[in-house]
């Protein structure tokens, strides 16, 4: 059972009394004699009230809904209410709870008097609606029905199945044969041009925006869907598995004769069951026009036990069609189901067809029906059997036909605006997860720069303390033999080799002058710091020169001279390392006079007050006033 068809009957208490189960019954025994019963199945609904109608399109999710009983044109067709008598139901009213279900059903038939308002509303959402353009016997209304029925057993269109029934009423010289009217929804409106222009400028920004980003093949898959739209082509793509007859299907949807497959488009060969990027979609095929949008079908290898390996193509193949079918004959097995979820993972409006179903038993049928339900995404109404090539008779192709034809004309364009959309979205995860790589690569690599840099300056920095160290050693040997006169001199001379062989460690380059107006200014800020002014610079000599002049302190006064001359050499250096260190800038601390500052009061007590012989500590530290620098 494939397409359910729905009656709903009232005849209300005060109207005229009709005959409904005649009319029903001649549904029934139509769909019985036909040779496509085991297709259709039949519901009925009597005395129906409102919320009677409402259940039973959510229970029953019909593809037909055909009511039989009394229309009042603009006062609308007539249910029951809760006592049975009459009630109306607006066109306004019907046509919005019909809107609801515009996904399952696809045809309305109002057998009632004066129902042409009532279709008309309802049409706007269902795509055939037939109503009666003023009052319709009894007799009449039956043999529409019956003609309508026969024909839709037989396989005939629903238009086909209106003059059918129109002609029903003719051959038996009943009056009315021309009350009975159809109405057909309107196609989706294609987009204006200048909208649809602002569309494609809109996208084409979004793909320049991923051009530094994404590869050439990214971009291209993109760009070729934005021309799909421009060009208002609809992609629909075919996966089946090996042996479904899925390519048989297709041929006759294209009008081909299977019997001669020479001439046929589609066919089972090496070359087209081959997965690959460049075989699996080559071969579309122009299938019809509906409302100035191209149709093209294309053929995929099928689904055998090799997919696993190209899930990825497959995956690829359904993001950037716009429409799928899946065709079946047996019951998908397990293996195949990772590569069936996979493909409906594209979110793409997809109908499972039920092929060969000339070999198939009702009881096959069903249960194949019931699996796909339990075990995939798909809606029932979405779910279509077919024969593509039939043993004996005509390929059964007519309800897939008209599915595929109903979905474009509901959704037109939008379905390939729905695939762009879903494909920049794409183009955007994309974008982003190479973007944080991106990321991801730089800071790893400015952290290695900064490892390397933080190690080159720390290997640096230890060459230079060795280095300051070696010439405050020095300084402090020549200070404690040297005349005091000249001791200022030593250190400056000493010092000045000093920055030299500092800025080397460091890979600096610094020509002479530089380096003596550093020297100048560095000894200069030094002994501003420490002494402050030169009368207390002068006390310093004196106690320097006492202490060498008497015998018995002659050793602390070269003591005290040595262990100046080592802490102003070791000062210089120490700073002068971390300007070289902070790429010849004093960097936080703003000026040589700063750092020196900082530097003289973290080290003073270690690197000088604590080395001076135990008898000169107390005038020092007097002197130079300590806690002030």
């Amino acid at each position: 059972m494939n397409q359910k068809i729905l009656t709903v009957a009232a005849n209300p208490k005060t109207t005229p009394h009709l005959r409904l189960d005649q009319e029903v019954r001649a549904i029934d025994e139509g769909l019985k004699r036909s040779r496509n019963r085991d297709q259709f199945g039949l519901e009925s609904k009597w005395a129906v009230q409102t919320e009677d109608l409402r259940r039973a399109l959510l229970d029953e999710e019909p593809k037909y809904v055909h009511f039989c009983g009394h229309g009042s044109g603009e006062e609308g067709i007539l249910l029951e209410d809760e006592s049975g008598y009459p009630k109306f139901v607006k066109a306004e009213a019907l046509a919005n709870l019909f809107k609801l279900f515009s996904n399952q059903t696809e045809c309305v038939i109002l057998n009632a008097c004066y129902s042409e308002i009532q279709a008309e509303a309802i049409s706007q959402h269902i795509r055939y609606v037939i109503g009666m353009k003023q009052a319709v016997g009894d007799q009449a209304a039956i043999k529409f029905t019956t003609g309508f029925y026969d024909a839709i057993g037989a396989g005939r269109t629903i238009e086909d199945a209106f003059e059918f029934g129109k002609n029903a009423i003719g051959l038996e010289n009943l009056p009315g044969e021309l009350i009975p009217v159809i109405k057909k929804k309107q196609p989706k409106m294609k987009l204006p041009s200048s909208e649809l222009q602002a569309k494609l400028v809109d996208y084409q920004q979004a793909i320049q925006a991923f051009k530094e980003i994404l590869t050439e093949d990214d971009i291209a898959k993109i760009q070729k869907v934005i021309d799909r739209l421009e060009q208002r082509t609809i992609s629909i793509s075919a996966f089946g598995v090996t042996g479904s007859g899925k390519s048989a299907l297709l041929n006759s949807l294209l009008g081909f004769d299977n019997d001669k497959p020479e001439e046929c488009p589609f066919k089972v060969d090496a070359q087209i069951n081959e997965w690959s990027n460049a075989a699996a979609i080559r071969n579309g095929q122009r299938w019809r026009g509906i409302d100035d949008i191209e149709l093209v079908i294309y053929d995929t290898p099928g689904i055998g036990g090799d997919l696993v390996e190209h899930q990825n193509i497959a995956s690829e193949i359904a993001n950037v069609s716009d429409v799928i079918l899946f065709v079946s004959k047996d019951q998908v097995a397990q293996v195949y189901k990772p590569a069936l979820d996979l493909i409906l993972a594209a979110s793409k409006p997809t109908i499972a067809v039920i092929n060969q179903i000339d070999k198939l038993r009702d009881s096959e049928i069903v249960a194949r029906r019931k699996h796909l339900l339990q075990n995939y995404p798909i809606k029932e109404d979405m779910i279509i059997l077919a024969a593509g090539h039939p043993a004996q008779g005509s390929p059964i192709i007519r309800d897939l036909t008209e599915k595929i034809i109903f979905l474009i004309e509901a959704e037109g364009t939008a379905l390939i605006e729905k695939t762009i959309q879903a494909e920049l979205m794409k183009g955007s995860a994309s974008a982003k997860e190479i973007l944080e790589e991106r990321m991801r690569k730089a800071r790893e690599r400015i952290e290695k720069e900064r490892y390397q840099q933080e190690a080159t300056i720390a290997a640096a920095k230890e060459n230079a303390d060795n280095l300051i160290d070696g010439y405050a050693k020095t300084a402090a040997g020549a200070a404690a033999i040297i005349p005091l006169a000249v001791d200022a001199l030593t250190d400056t001379v000493i010092s000045g080799r000093m920055l030299f062989h500092i800025a080397e460690t460091y890979g600096k380059t610094l020509d002479f002058r530089t380096t003596t107006n550093l020297v100048k200014e560095l000894i200069t800020a030094f002994l501003s710091i420490l002494f402050g002014s030169g009368a207390t610079y002068a006390v310093w000599l004196s106690l320097s020169q006492a202490a060498r002049s008497n015998p018995f302190t002659y050793m602390a006064g070269m003591a005290a001279d040595g262990i100046f001359s080592y802490f102003v050499v070791k000062a210089i250096g120490s700073v002068f390392s971390v300007y070289c260190a902070n790429d010849l800038s004093w960097g936080n601390q703003q000026s040589a006079k700063r750092a020196l500052q900082d530097f003289v009061k973290e080290n003073i007590d270690k690197m000088f007050l604590d080395k001076l012989p135990k008898s000169m500590r107390k005038s020092v530290k007097d002197l130079l006033k300590f806690d002030e620098i």
